[in-house]
């Protein structure tokens, strides 16, 4: 059990898979403990992004290589966080499309 819960913790902290590869894979492996799992995985992406990545941000902003995607990420948000404001950046970051995750 013990392998399979670190196995979906590593999968969950890999940038653009997330969350959109470690449940289905928990879910194809037979899990049957759901909402704990849930928890434990949104916990493990919530904390490094939100203190971590912020306070990099402004650092990462600097290199060339990051202001770029960075500048992609928020071209890509941009309608979406207009025109629906809070609701839109949840659904820019639900939608389970690769570069629309946490990380973005």
């Amino acid at each position: 059990m013990f392998k399979r819960v670190f196995l979906y913790s590593l999968i969950t902290l890999l940038p653009w898979i997330e969350l959109r590869g470690a449940l289905p894979l928990a879910i194809r492996n037979g899990e049957k403990e759901f909402i704990p799992l849930i928890i434990m995985v949104n916990s493990l992406i919530f904390f490094p992004v939100y203190f971590i990545l912020e306070f990099f941000y402004h650092h990462l902003e600097k290199v060339i290589f990051f202001k770029k995607q960075i500048e992609k990420v928020r071209k890509k948000a941009h309608p979406y966080v207009e025109r629906y404001g809070l609701l839109g950046l949840a659904i820019f970051i639900g939608i389970p499309l690769p570069g629309t995750g946490v990380y973005s």
